[in-house]
């Protein structure tokens, strides 16, 4: 009896282990609903207005706790969820010295584990703190703003670089410029443009303009790029504003087209300078970061680098040799794609590997992207072997990067195909975007459709595809939505117009270097 139990333990072993093996390598669950904290400042963001009865008598109870001394009750009462914002608006109202200390201390608390709500709160406490002009705050709200991720670090770093003291920082600090860059990132990505002339963002580019134009230091030279991305997108950005608001708008705009020719040719020195600094051995996260910002193609430098392990790989390396098209790069590339998809030798390595098939590798789709722009046949091969696994973002980038190459042939032509009526809608319409930069009619037609529609959250998704495609054969039905009569959408499409400008000026000016 004894040996028949052990024999079916035997059989159910490997069975067992199977399957852990590929519960452990399963798909992503399906993306969950939106927290009440996230909802309700999405709600704020898109207009709505905090209850004036739960503000006032919110307001009417801190402010009575306040005079009484009772501080520590106030912060006591400070708990996260959907009244965090009542009671910090509550606060700023109240507007005495010690109110601001309480929302200074807030600063110190870990007040949700989800990024998203954590970066909300401090978003909060950041509009707070610079209606009561604290600019004690701005050193740890500083540090706040560059751990927050995006999209919301961009709102995080637009408030924080708003502050009347900010350019003080910016003379003392090195953080200072890295969060008035993601401030005008994120001119880009929804920050309303009232807030470059509100925060005096051009004397911010001024200031540090007279501070660094004799040092080439990659901080600086990557808000010059940021300064200048933004000064070709100020006239469509006045379409944004009030009358009341463009006055002001365009004074900054004039103070920072005024610095315009000093800072591109400081920017095309910089494009000599940075790969000497790198030659030199000076190569850190923020100066290649600044050489994916000016452009410029070091993959002569890199390369070398990265393959002899002098040069780790990182989301930074890799935007920096985004420009590369040497044989070289490709084969390194392909072999380092090859090493991180390669599944695991047993089953039991599987289930226990640090190193199992794709798994929690974020580095891996970025990788998978820049094989789209290489030629060879063998790139092709890979992306064929990505496109069909089960990770999403893996599968994702491998279906985007088919998209970027010059011609398929028919066997990734099927894949795409296939992948466009998968059930997934990620990957449906990933696919469906790849289609229609390689041209296929269908897949155009598809976007053309989107672009048509009167739902605004349909022509923002097409606008954002069109833009990271690059669908160029796109561009008129974009030129006609930079025309709408809906600001945000006009704004939008010539956001996308302009990102696709800068790609084919890009482009054009590698291959004049490269001629």
């Amino acid at each position: 009896m004894a040996h028949i139990v052990l024999a079916i333990i035997a059989t159910l072993i490997p069975i067992v282990m199977v399957l852990l093996a590929r519960w452990r390598n399963r798909p992503a669950r399906s993306v969950e609903p939106m927290s009440p904290v996230n909802q309700q400042h999405l709600d704020l963001f898109q207009g709505a207005e905090i209850s004036e009865r739960a503000l006032q008598a919110t307001k009417s109870r801190l402010g009575h706790w306040l005079r009484r001394g009772e501080v520590q009750r106030v912060e006591a009462s400070l708990e996260p969820g959907t009244g965090f914002a009542v009671q910090v608006r509550a606060l700023t109202e109240i507007g005495t010295d010690s109110a601001g200390r309480v929302l200074e201390r807030q600063l110190t608390r870990r007040l949700s584990r989800d990024p998203v709500e954590q970066t909300w709160y401090w978003i909060d406490l950041a509009n707070g703190l610079r209606s009561l002009n604290r600019p004690s705050a701005i050193p740890r709200l500083t540090r706040c703003a560059l751990k927050a991720e995006p999209p919301l670090a961009y709102f995080l770093a637009a408030e924080v670089a708003a502050f009347p003291d900010f350019r003080r920082y910016l003379r003392r600090d090195e953080r200072a410029l890295a969060v008035l860059h993601r401030a005008l990132e994120g001119l880009r990505f929804g920050v309303q443009p009232s807030v470059f002339a509100t925060g005096r963002f051009a004397e911010h580019i001024g200031a540090v303009w007279r501070t660094h134009r004799d040092r080439f230091e990659p901080a600086a030279i990557r808000v010059f790029c940021a300064a200048l991305r933004w000064l070709r997108r100020c006239p469509y950005a006045l379409r944004l504003l009030h009358d009341e608001q463009r006055d002001r708008f365009e004074r900054q705009a004039d103070r920072l087209a005024s610095l315009a020719g000093p800072l591109q040719e400081y920017l095309n020195a910089a494009r000599i300078e940075i790969p000497r600094q790198i030659v030199q051995g000076r190569v850190t996260p923020e100066s290649l970061q600044a050489v994916h910002d000016l452009g410029c193609d070091i993959g002569d430098i890199l390369v070398p680098l990265l393959a002899s392990g002098q040069l780790a790989w990182s989301a930074e390396s890799v935007a920096a040799l985004a420009p590369t098209r040497s044989t070289a790069w490709s084969a390194l590339l392909q072999r380092e794609i090859a090493f991180r998809m390669k599944p695991a030798r047993s089953v039991w390595a599987s289930i226990f590997s640090r190193r199992r098939l794709e798994a929690n590798d974020e580095l891996l789709p970025m990788l998978i992207r820049r094989l789209g722009d290489q030629r060879d046949e063998a790139a092709e091969e890979i992306l064929i072997d990505a496109a069909e696994s089960r990770n999403r973002p893996v599968r994702c980038a491998a279906l985007e990067a088919l998209g970027f190459r010059e011609s398929v042939s028919r066997e990734a032509m099927a894949v795409l195909l296939e992948a466009r009526i998968d059930p997934d809608s990620t990957i449906a319409w990933t696919a469906d975007a790849a289609l229609a930069r390689l041209g296929e009619v269908r897949a155009l037609q598809r976007f053309r459709h989107r672009l048509a529609s009167e739902e605004p959250e349909h022509l923002h998704w097409a606008i954002d595809w069109i833009a990271r495609m690059e669908l160029t054969m796109l561009w008129p039905d974009l030129d006609r939505l930079a025309d709408a009569d809906n600001p945000d959408i006009a704004f939008h499409a010539c956001e996308a117009l302009e990102r696709l400008r800068e790609q084919m000026f890009r482009q054009s000016w590698r291959q004049g270097k490269a001629a």
